[in-house]
């Protein structure tokens, strides 16, 4: 459960620097 939160918040920081980003 808790390597899952810590996927999800990578996934989540990845998404927002690619956001960022663009």
């Amino acid at each position: 459960v808790l390597y899952s939160e810590l996927q999800v918040g990578l996934i989540t920081s990845e998404i927002s620097s690619g956001e960022n980003v663009e």
